[in-house]
């Protein structure tokens, strides 16, 4: 239609139509754009597509939260075996006292009290 008012010699006219021609490519661009958003987020999916896909995310989800648990319950139950077994063991082992099991980078006469040097009050007593 600008065309024809181009060749007619009416430029207001054709300026008008120009300007329909903008706001209709405009509104154009808002669609693509639109539509873009809408199939970037959600795809090519039905309503029930979308439904049937979050319930295999919840199935999922619930899976390898029970794949876990059982998993768990298993590294216990042989953490359990593994202690009650070393406990066993200690049981079975004769003890010694209590003093030669100590080890210690302290020397053992400061662990009993004795000093082999005198102490500063040892030294003013008369001998």
């Amino acid at each position: 239609m600008a065309t024809y008012r181009l060749r007619q010699g009416n430029s207001k006219s054709f300026n008008v139509w120009l300007r329909y021609r903008v706001a209709a490519q405009t509104l154009t661009v808002i669609a693509i754009a639109y539509g873009g958003y809408k199939v970037g987020r959600f795809g090519f999916q039905t309503p029930e597509q979308r439904a049937e896909e979050a319930e295999k995310k919840k199935q999922l989800a619930e899976d390898l939260r029970d794949k876990g648990k059982a998993g768990f319950q298993a590294r216990m139950a042989g953490a359990e075996a593994a202690h009650s077994l070393e406990v066993s063991q200690q049981r079975a082992t004769p003890t010694t006292s209590a003093a030669s099991n100590r080890s210690t980078w302290w020397p053992s006469s400061w662990l009993s009290g004795s000093s082999s040097s005198p102490s500063p009050e040892d030294k003013d007593k008369p001998k």
